[in-house]
């Protein structure tokens, strides 16, 4: 199976931007290596008691910052600036003038609200070009959907997937294995048209709009035109539900 880093290779992809995807999947690897042995650690999610608040507003758990430890340490020195979900304020990153081409948003660990019960989380990052002709320019700062040349997310599971857009022609996945080496499984990833489940959190029913009652009210009966009785499957991840949505 072809590792990562040949894929990129093989796709031609810039070598600035090679580094950037390199340590966001080696963050990811380590992230999913903490993972795997959470419930032994001395600070283990089991012992936690309340915890700090974010700048979303949402408790923070020992291993959200461990995670976000992670990404900062390998994403510092191949990027201009970043951005995490656990940090307020953009952060400066130590690559050097000629490979400063790249700034990363990441969240590191989507979903930890599930690491008490070992049910699935994730990693997400989106990567954009910053520009060279403004020395004091951040896409954070202005329009960074504008910029983004790549982007992916890790998720956390009966095995470690990484899916990466933006890269090549296609959308593609890669496995971790006993190795800690990213090797491509999903050579293409396509969503189908239609597909089985809808995913989100039916306890915010009160708050949806009128169309979305009825949409919903709808596909679980087979009302929809694609006459499909939905499934609902929602775990509170988004990296979980969107790659459950995406492949099915």
């Amino acid at each position: 199976k072809l590792s990562l880093s040949d894929y990129l290779r093989e796709e031609g992809v810039d070598e600035n931007l090679v580094r950037v995807v390199m340590a966001a999947a080696d963050a990811s690897s380590n992230v999913a290596n903490d993972l795997r042995n959470l419930s032994l650690l001395a600070d283990g999610i089991a012992e936690e008691g309340p915890g700090d608040v974010n700048v979303q507003g949402e408790e923070q758990k020992s291993m959200d910052v461990r995670a976000n430890a992670i990404f900062v340490q390998k994403l510092k020195p191949v990027v201009a600036t970043m951005v995490s979900e656990e940090v307020e304020a953009i952060m400066v990153g130590d690559a050097t003038t000629g490979e400063a081409q790249y700034e990363i948003a990441f969240d590191p660990l989507d979903g930890s609200s599930n690491l008490d019960v070992a049910a699935p989380t994730g990693s997400i990052f989106g990567v954009y070009r910053r520009d060279d002709d403004a020395v004091n320019f951040s896409p954070f700062e202005s329009y960074p959907r504008r910029s983004m040349v790549a982007a992916g997310y890790a998720l956390y599971s009966s095995s470690t997937e990484l899916i990466l857009a933006g890269l090549g022609e296609n959308v593609v996945g890669f496995t971790l294995d006993s190795d800690d080496t990213f090797r491509r499984s999903r050579p293409v990833v396509v969503c189908p048209e239609r597909g089985p489940y809808y995913s989100l959190n039916e306890a915010r029913e009160p708050d949806w709009p009128d169309g979305l009652r009825m949409w919903i009210d709808d596909a679980k009966r087979g009302r929809t035109s694609s006459g499909t009785e939905y499934s609902a499957r929602y775990v509170c991840s988004l990296a979980a539900d969107f790659h459950r949505t995406l492949l099915k």
